[in-house]
Formats: structure tokens, C-alpha cells, sequence
């Protein structure tokens, strides 16, 4: 499924260019008639090259476009060539060819550099590994934490004016251990792409934290993530995993539902955001298999 920021991206790509060839071709259809009203064959020639370069530019966009769905979006892509293929037969009329060879080979290149990065970063993301926080690991906890902050303060019950105000000593802490809950974080490579949290309180065993970078989310991190604290759960006798979502998060919801967990009807308000509604999602402990 499409995702909002880049649906949000696309669409406005698509606005720019219709909004800006429009522009361009009005004015410069403006300048060719005056031109020719007045005989001046130079200022004609000059506004029929912009009206071309204007022409080629909006083939060349849409063309590019077109090509960010063809590999994540097959049925997107498709429905943008069709409309494509219409552009091309309404701008350059009986030489409809002229245009499809002017756009194929940007849908071609687009295509093939979208495939390789996108190649590139799956085996990058293939050696990501999950790890325990140390004390040692205290600037990059808290880096990640202010991170996630940052990217989705709706999405945790502290804000981050509060955890930016941790002094040093206290983010030692929390990666030694020394106060709960425990930390894992996600590495790929040097980098840290994602974090989350495990405590056990008097009650229940609580997930928190829990975060992907977004450009490494659907690459399995945020499920290794989980899978940690589950284990973490487990080793402390644990039967259950329980944590707060908005219901109206799909993606997260969708991703601790493929871990087993599902939604009981508690609901409160989220303690950083109180107009934000969380919803209580619980996980069972599965038993090892008896050999």
C-alpha cells in the first residue's frame, strides 16, 4: 500500500508539472500569436523553441514519475503509463511515436536506478544486526530516542522537551540497565536504525519505544525488534506482552499484529498528546516446542 508521505510526494510532483506546463504553454502560445500577429518571425521561432522545451520538459517529468511506480506499484505504474500514453498523443497529435521515443527512455532509466537502489539497500539491510544496549552504547541510544521523537512525537507517551532534558549520566544509565527498561537497537553497519524498549512492572511486560528509521522500515528490522523483546518477555517468565498503539497507525498496528499481537478493548489517552487515543494490544508468550 502506498504510503502517505509518498503518495503526498507523488501527487505533488504530478501538480507541479500539469500546473507548470500549463503556465509555460499559455504564455508562451500567448507570445507565438502576438508574434505572428505582428510578423516578427524571430520572437515566433523563439516562443515555438520554449513551447518545444516546455513540451519535452513535461515528457521528461511525467516520464520520471511514471518510473517511481514501476517497481514498488506495478498497477500504479501501469494506470500512469496509460495516462502517460494519452499525453503523448494529445501533445504531438500524428506523431505520437515522436513522443513515446522521447519519454520511453526516461520510464526505462528512471526504472532500472529505482531497481538498483533498491537492490542496494536490501543487501545492505541484510546484515543488520539486533543488539542488547551497553553502557558504552549511550550516545547512540540516546540519539535514536531523540530521533524517534522528533519523527513521530504523537507515537510515545514521553515528549521529547522531557527526554532531551536527560543529562548524560542518566542516558548511562539506561543503556547499562541500570534502570529499567531494557534497550535494543538496530544496526545497519554504523548506523543505528531503530530501537525498542522492554519492562517488566508490577502488572504486565510492556514494549516500548518501538521505532524503525524510515528508510529502513519493511526491511524486517522493526519484526527482529520485537522478536528480541518477546524472547526478553519469555526469560523473565512473562506470559504475556502487552503495549499502547493509536488504532489509526496502520502501519505499526499491522506490523505487532503479524507478531501475534491483538487488540483488547482498553483504550486511554496518550500521556504526551492527551487528544491522542491509544489502544492496549496484548501477545502471548508462545511455549518452546517439547522435543
Amino acid at each position: 500500500m502506498f504510503s502517505h508521505i509518498k503518495f503526498s510526494a507523488i501527487a505533488s510532483g504530478l501538480l507541479v508539472m500539469v500546473v507548470a506546463s500549463f503556465v509555460a504553454f499559455f504564455f508562451g502560445l500567448l507570445t507565438l500569436l502576438w508574434a505572428q500577429a505582428a510578423e516578427n518571425h524571430l520572437i515566433a521561432a523563439s516562443a515555438s523553441i520554449m513551447l518545444l522545451s516546455f513540451r519535452l520538459l513535461s515528457f521528461l517529468m511525467a516520464g520520471y514519475l511514471t518510473a517511481q511506480l514501476a517497481i514498488s506499484q506495478p498497477l500504479l505504474h501501469a494506470a500512469a503509463s496509460g495516462t502517460l500514453g494519452s499525453i503523448f498523443v494529445a501533445e504531438t497529435g500524428s506523431n505520437w511515436w515522436l513522443g513515446f521515443l522521447i519519454c520511453l527512455p526516461t520510464v526505462i532509466v528512471g526504472a532500472w536506478v529505482q531497481k538498483k537502489t533498491r537492490l542496494k539497500a536490501t543487501g545492505e539491510l541484510m546484515s543488520f544486526e539486533i543488539q542488547a544496549c551497553t553502557e558504552n552504547d549511550w550516545r547512540d541510544l540516546k540519539q535514536v530516542r531523540l530521533q524517534s521523537l522528533l519523527d513521530a512525537p504523537t507515537a510515545f507517551g514521553l515528549s521529547y522537551a522531557t527526554v532531551a532534558a536527560y543529562s548524560d549520566a542518566d542516558w548511562q544509565d539506561r543503556a547499562a540497565n541500570r534502570t529499567p527498561p531494557t534497550y535494543f537497537i538496530a544496526r545497519v553497519g554504523e548506523q543505528v536504525a531503530g530501537l525498542v524498549g522492554g519492562v517488566k512492572t508490577a502488572e504486565e511486560f510492556n514494549l516500548i519505544a518501538m521505532w524503525v528509521a524510515p528508510t529502513h522500515r519493511g526491511t524486517g528490522i522493526g519484526k527482529a525488534l520485537i522478536e528480541r523483546v518477546l524472547a526478553l518477555a519469555a526469560a523473565a517468565g512473562a506470559a504475556e506482552v502487552a503495549l499502547f498503539v493509536s488504532p489509526l497507525n496502520i502501519s505499526a498496528t499491522s506490523l505487532y499484529q503479524s507478531m501475534g499481537f491483538r487488540f483488547t478493548p482498553h483504550f486511554k489517552a496518550l500521556d504526551s498528546f492527551p487528544e491522542v487515543t491509544v489502544q492496549r494490544m496484548v501477545a502471548t508468550i508462545q511455549e518452546p516446542a517439547s522435543k
